[in-house]
């Protein structure tokens, strides 16, 4: 064994995580109550529904984030989704031409193989689209349609692969569901989109989707010789719809209404599902139509300790997504789970039965992650706004020669280094209760405070105001990473469960912010230190454990990071050492980055398996054969990074950042070129800034938002450094006391 193949097992040995957990014990069949729309607010009062209330009160508990392929979530991509056990469409071109009013096309479009569609039999428009006749007694008509729609998206969902996985490993199930709506228009009325769930990937699935199926005997019948039947409240989805044409308070009566019916329903399937050897799954696939937010998950049953759940997607107790679904159904039953499924099993954390107390506190979760997704926009459009005020500010003040309007343009650009933090730092207290126009006044304000109390700092040096608030920013993110990232959920700069791009670890606006801020921070320290070599090992210590904490699959767990990071600190590095980049050190680089991902890959794959990463997955299925799945990954990485060219505010950084930058090189007298010259390791920072940049921006799926989120901490920075040590000639301030620069 190399040394460095020894070096890799013992860092894996030392950082390689919790030991597994004991696996879950086989359940004899799988009971899916579908609950659409429901969320926590709305089982206020949950004991009026015991047979639910017992469930709760037994099982373990999460919310669902319902996000799959866009924005807001129909219930028949949620089906789909479930399905699939990967995020998945149901909008097929043809459809949805011809009938716009339907989001869903064809999804609802299941039926008994008995009922008529139009003047046939749907068994008989089955085998005509399918091939041979039909199985079983309930068909999908819009099979194929669904898988062209799938195919043109980048995400390899496959529609019915758990149906498909249980039917090859000799199981069988079925569905018991109708939200039809109560309407002569025949093809509107259609909403079977339950059957999605569990249909196979030929559209075939045991069951019932007659209109007036009652669900307690229709499961009766099929739940001996099923081993997953999925039943749905049909009422809840109806009373959801009725909202656009009900009176206020009428859909809500409906909706409890729904509940309280279905929970008698509910106690008759129970009475033939043994808990200690059976499962019981009650998911909300879909949200209410209102509003995109977060609903209810539950399970109970063998193996199921009481408390909340989680599952190695979210990597955060007390959140699951739809993709979960399919692989808890097939690993608990023991069935092989298909590779194109991207979810991971769910499992229970423990920590007691529910309660009222829990419930508010699932409810209040997502209050907080609707505000914060209420105020991530106008937030970040202010944030922008404020930035490009404070350098057009600077751009006059040089241009007239006004010391004093550059002075106040070196204050907001402090205003503007002290936002990050504080944004994060909201995390810690209950701010959505301020309100928005609240929040947002007094985030600036105490930005403004926090930037005086920096301001106070220039009198001792000319660098420690904005490294100040830069190393602040840089302590904060790292601190809550290390603990656990509870910073990072529902903040603004952080990531939200509802939309669902991650969990856990650094988000891509906050490896933004942490690259650049350990850029500033250690070239900023070396030139105060006037670059002493201790000062220099200090910076690779600090860099380093940077690059670590982002990387690491238990803490940042960010991959595009890694990428970024290690060839950005390495290049700051030796041009603060006095070393020239050429292209054998360049391939060094290049080649420490792939050994420095390929530890951390190392690492995740020691963990056990429900609790890896991306990471870890994408290489162990790439080393199962599953290629084509990596460059998928790519692929949709790309595509995703120049959709959001023209869709982000944040992209109009990018112009704003090149016309300041520009001004600042060619006019007046070249006033960047004088910055760099008197202050030691600038050039350093802004190479790394510009390494880290272009290969965030090529490698994160944010794109064009990495760079502009690093400009909008480094041009505050460069702000400073032209008002206070290249101030504006014939001023008496000159270079600043101690400020630790070239003449």
């Amino acid at each position: 064994m190399s040394r460095v193949a020894a070096a890799a097992l013992a860092l894996a040995v030392v950082l390689g995580g919790a030991p597994a957990r004991a696996q879950e014990p086989e359940v004899r069949k799988v009971l899916i109550v579908s609950m659409p729309r429901l969320t926590w607010e709305a089982l206020e009062g949950h004991r009026a529904y015991p047979a639910l209330a017992t469930l709760l009160r037994v099982g373990a508990v999460a919310s669902m984030s319902p996000r799959t392929v866009g924005p807001t979530t129909s219930l028949g991509e949620a089906y789909a989704t479930i399905g699939a056990g990967n995020r998945a469409t149901v909008a097929t071109a043809g459809f949805t031409r011809t009938h716009p009013w339907l989001p869903d096309g064809e999804a609802g479009l299941a039926f008994h193989v008995e009922e008529r569609f139009g003047d046939e039999r749907a068994g008989d428009v089955f085998s005509r689209r399918a091939g041979p006749p039909p199985e079983s007694p309930v068909v999908h008509l819009g099979m194929h349609s669904l898988d062209a729609a799938n195919d043109a998206l980048l995400y390899d969902a496959e529609v019915g692969a758990l149906g498909s996985a249980l039917r090859q490993a000799g199981r069988r199930a079925a569905v018991i569901a109708n939200a039809d709506e109560r309407t002569p228009l025949e093809v509107v009325g259609f909403h079977r989109e339950a059957a999605l769930a569990v249909v196979d990937e030929r559209g075939e699935v045991g069951g019932d989707v007659r209109a007036g199926v009652d669900p307690a005997v229709a499961f009766e019948r099929v739940w001996p010789d099923h081993d997953v039947v999925l039943v749905e409240n049909s009422a809840l989805e109806r009373a959801d719809a009725s909202r656009a044409v009900s009176a206020p308070g009428l859909a809500d009566i409906a909706v409890r209404t729904a509940l309280r019916d279905f929970d008698d329903v509910l106690a008759r399937l129970l009475r033939h599902v043994d808990l200690t050897r059976d499962l019981v799954v009650v998911v909300a696939p879909a949200p209410p139509r209102a509003k995109t937010e977060l609903t209810v998950f539950a399970m109970a049953g063998a193996g199921v300790e009481p408390g909340r759940a989680r599952s190695a997607t979210t990597r955060r107790t007390g959140y699951v997504t739809l993709p979960d679904v399919a692989p808890t159904v097939l690993q608990r039953l023991g069935v092989a789970v298909p590779d194109s499924m991207t979810g991971t099993a769910i499992t229970s954390d423990g920590g007691g039965r529910f309660s009222e107390g829990r419930l508010a506190d699932l409810a209040a979760a997502n209050e907080r992650a609707l505000f914060r997704d209420r105020m991530h926009g106008p937030l970040s459009t202010v944030f922008v706004v404020f930035q490009v005020l404070v350098y057009a500010l600077a751009v006059l003040a040089l241009r007239r020669r006004r010391s004093r309007w550059l002075e106040v343009a070196a204050f907001g650009a402090l205003i503007v280094l002290a936002v990050p933090p504080l944004v994060f730092l909201s995390g810690l207290v209950r701010y959505r209760e301020l309100g928005a126009a609240g929040y947002g006044l007094a985030l600036f304000a105490g930005a403004a405070v926090l930037a005086g109390a920096a301001w106070r700092l220039g009198r001792r040096h000319a660098l420690a105001p904005p490294l100040a608030l830069v190393a602040l920013l840089l302590v904060v993110l790292v601190a809550d990473i290390v603990t656990g990232g509870r910073l990072q959920l529902d903040t603004v700069f952080g990531y939200s469960p509802i939309v669902a791009g991650r969990f856990a670890g650094f988000g891509n606006l906050a490896f933004a912010l942490l690259a650049i801020s350990a850029l500033i921070t250690v070239t900023a320290g070396w030139a105060m230190s006037r670059g002493r070599r201790g000062a220099l090992v200090a910076g690779a210590v600090v860099l380093t454990v940077v690059a670590a904490v982002d990387g690491h699959p238990s803490m940042g767990s960010d991959v595009g990071g890694v990428l970024s990071t290690v060839p950005a600190f390495a290049v700051t590095l030796l041009l603060l050492a006095g070393a020239r980049i050429g292209y054998r050190r360049g391939a060094v680089i290049a080649a420490g980055t792939a050994l420095v991902l390929a530890v951390f890959a190392f690492v995740d794959l020691a963990r056990p398996e429900s609790s890896r990463t991306h990471l870890g997955r994408l290489v162990s299925d790439v080393a199962d054969g599953g290629v084509s799945g990596f460059f998928t990954v790519l692929e949709r990485k790309a595509s995703a990074n120049l959709s959001i060219l023209t869709t982000t505010v944040w992209a109009y950084v990018i112009p704003v950042a090149f016309a300041f930058l520009t001004f600042l090189v060619w006019r007046p007298h070249g006033r960047l070129l004088r910055v760099i010259e008197r202050v030691d390791g600038l050039h350093a920072c802004l190479v790394g800034a510009v390494v880290a940049g272009l290969i965030g921006f090529s490698l994160n799926d944010s794109g064009v938002v990495v760079p502009a989120t690093m400009l909008a901490v480094l041009l505050p920075y460069l702000t400073w450094l032209v008002a206070r040590v290249a101030p504006v000639e014939g001023t008496p301030s000159g270079t600043p006391r101690g400020a630790g620069t070239r003449s």
